[in-house]
């Protein structure tokens, strides 16, 4: 029996088998992952930039549209990948990784660091850079060792052909 401090939270794969009042009653809103579409994670993600990256948007947006979807493509047709993924995941894992280089950014440097006068990038220096490394490690890395040759091949020709 739950007290009152405890909640019971469901997580269903799907609503195959649930009832319209079941769902109703629950209050779901079920989507599959490909209605939404992974653009609107990146335009989403692209509003709440931090303040030093806000100005570089619209590049992260280009970046986006070049080379996420045909990424995604590429993968779902000719690689194999270690575990099954859906898209929304990848870009969301993708998006995670910018974080993480943003606030590696923000951060302040290290007494050594400054003692070796070790100066930061301009942040306009680093977006390609970071959008690059975090397709690599998100769809790149969902792959076989095999398949991981092919994307380096295939990504190195798209930045080739994007200029």
């Amino acid at each position: 029996k739950l007290t009152g401090t405890m909640t019971m939270v469901f997580e269903p794969e799907d609503l195959a088998a649930a009832s319209p009042a079941t769902v109703s009653r629950c209050g779901m809103i079920f989507m599959e992952p490909e209605a939404l579409g992974v653009g609107v994670l990146c335009q989403s993600w692209v509003e709440r930039l931090p303040e030093t990256f806000k100005p570089f948007g619209e590049q992260f947006q280009q970046l986006f549209d070049t080379y996420m979807q045909p990424a995604l493509t590429f993968l779902r047709r000719n690689l194999i990948e270690t575990a099954l993924t859906v898209d929304n995941n990848l870009v969301n894992s993708f998006l995670k990784i910018i974080d993480c280089q943003m606030a590696n950014y923000a951060a302040r440097g290290t007494d050594e660091e400054e003692e070796a006068g070790v100066k930061k990038k301009a942040p306009k220096d680093t977006v390609t850079p970071m959008f690059m490394f975090a397709l690599v490690w998100s769809v790149g890395a969902s792959c076989d060792m095999a398949s991981r040759g092919k994307f380096d091949t295939w990504l190195r020709e798209k930045a080739l052909e994007a200029g």
